[in-house]
């Protein structure tokens, strides 16, 4: 820091392939908040299955605009994806410019011995407050060693504060920042001055931290034990608090045509719906998703969010068998409770989005047959989101798999990197013959303009099975078909922007709904 004792320290944060990131987009508020001025740079788009590491020249882009905005602290949040890929930055930055550089994010929380071992300053958990005091206490020439949540490594000694008490009160933190002053975005070899997420239609929100639940390929199942005693994990924010940040953002980004609610599960009492459902239509007026728990699926509920503008849910399956839910992935979820679900809706009319995972290892042949049935079984119509099985780290289900010698370190994300190239499910990853053959018969059950019967013929012909290409060329074309309908339908909702397309439109890495 340079040493003007009145002026405010000037703060550069920096989100690795994100351009929501709500965690660096809440730091920002909070310390411009207290008068800091801040920078915000997006570094690289998030681009399905196809992600790419930064070059040579975005990365000098990068620590160049950095020491161009006279930075003082800077701020890197990001996955566990990208772990490399922030060392490599923070290495580019420090021959640049010798401002503290703090590491935050879902990394730093689950792995911050990893982390500390290359960055000198990691932020473990939420990172609003200990970013305000490391700031504040550089403004006043304080020591630092001492702020809770930070990790500070020094002359090769480090020092682990401990953990904060989790924010109990969600509204007393400033909203997201959406101003598209002091926001940059380096992207193909180049720099743009303003925040990219002005061009979204799609507009994500949570209205909770946290989850309920306990999913072993989760990141809440390594969170939760993180927390313990400091306080309750799954935290919900007031209808005046989230209503009045979707005004704000509506103000900001003039083209949002939809909201989605990202909470891992929406979950709220009846009085908060309540309360929701009769100001939502007539304050916000734009059509909502939201991600469900069949569990906690109720007729009268979703028939009043429906009124209020609800168009399409979201609910995870994961796997139609429930021995391999409750064992591998530790949901207690029945496939009646879905069942029912799927029954209600038929006098609901909501849109539907089915999550499955595939491509996992401790799923047996007798596990992929249950999921195909039930599958099968479900009323039409409806989307499917595939997954390919990503191994994150310190979850409960990498515990397992290490346990059971199924994978090794170098195979969980961070060390890996398999979300670059295979997230959401692709018919181009190598796949076993009888896994090739699933997926496709899956890619198939969702193109209702293929009969079922059809599809069950498919399934028994043991030709098919032993020579997958014949379906798996079939479901590509039928996917096209199917993709093209739905992206002319968000054309002419004005929901498919140039962002939209490049995240999702390349032919060879295609998702299927």
């Amino acid at each position: 820091m340079r040493e003007d004792l009145n002026r405010f320290p000037i703060i550069s944060l920096i989100s690795l392939y994100g351009i929501e990131n709500g965690g660096v987009r809440h730091i920002s508020s909070m310390l411009k908040k207290y008068g800091f001025t801040v920078n915000v740079i997006f570094f690289k788009k998030w681009i399905n299955n196809n992600i790419k590491n930064p070059t040579h020249n975005e990365i000098n882009m990068l620590s160049d605009l950095i020491v161009r905005l006279n930075t003082d602290l800077i701020g890197i949040g990001f996955g566990s994806p990208y772990f490399k890929i922030a060392k490599l930055v923070t290495e580019n930055i420090r021959q640049k410019t010798n401002a503290p550089i703090v590491w935050g994010g879902i990394h730093s929380t689950i792995m911050p011995e990893d982390c500390i071992e290359v960055n000198d300053i990691i932020c473990v958990g939420e990172g609003e407050y200990p970013m305000l005091e490391l700031a504040q206490r550089l403004l006043e020439k304080k020591n630092i060693d001492d702020i809770k949540n930070l990790w500070i490594k020094e002359k090769g000694c480090i020092k682990k504060n401990p953990l904060r008490p989790l924010i109990c009160d969600l509204n007393e933190l400033p909203y997201r920042d959406f101003e598209q002053e002091r926001k940059y975005w380096i992207e193909n070899d180049r720099i743009f001055e303003y925040d990219p997420i002005k061009w979204v239609a799609e507009f994500r929100i949570m209205a909770s931290r946290g989850c309920p639940y306990h999913c072993s390929y989760c990141y809440n199942s390594a969170l939760r034990s993180i927390y313990i005693g400091k306080g309750d994990y799954f935290r919900k924010r007031s209808v005046e608090n989230v209503l009045d940040e979707l005004l704000y953002a509506k103000r900001q980004i003039p083209r949002i045509k939809r909201i989605k609610f990202d909470d891992d599960t929406f979950v709220f009492g009846q009085k908060w719906i309540d309360e929701f459902c009769r100001r939502y239509k007539s304050e916000i007026n734009l059509p909502f998703d939201i991600l469900l728990n069949p569990e906690m699926a109720n007729y009268d509920t979703l028939w009043k969010l429906k009124r209020a503008g609800l168009k399409r849910v979201q609910v995870g399956i994961q796997t139609g068998s429930e021995t391999e839910a409750k064992e591998v992935y530790e949901r207690p979820l029945s496939n009646r409770k879905i069942l029912e679900f799927s029954q209600m809706n038929k006098h609901l009319g909501l849109d539907v989005i089915y999550d499955v995972i595939l491509d996992d290892p401790l799923a047996t042949e007798s596990d992929k047959e249950e999921l195909f049935k039930f599958i099968f079984n479900l009323p039409r119509p409806y989307k499917l989101f595939l997954y390919s099985l990503t191994v994150f780290p310190k979850t409960a289900l990498a515990e397992k798999l290490l346990r059971a010698g199924m994978i090794t370190e170098d195979e969980i994300e961070g060390r890996a990197a398999k979300s670059f190239y295979q997230f959401r499910l692709s018919m181009d990853y190598s796949r076993s013959k009888e896994d090739a053959f699933l997926v496709s018969l899956l890619v198939l059950m969702t193109k209702n303009f293929i009969p079922k019967r059809f599809i069950g013929f498919l399934r028994k012909r043991k030709f098919f099975k032993r020579h997958p290409l014949i379906i798996e060329v079939f479901a590509r074309l039928a996917n096209i078909i199917k993709l093209s309908f739905i992206g002319f339908k968000m054309l002419i909702r004005g929901e498919l922007t140039c962002l939209k397309i490049r995240e999702y439109g390349s032919l060879r890495n295609l998702i299927t709904q």
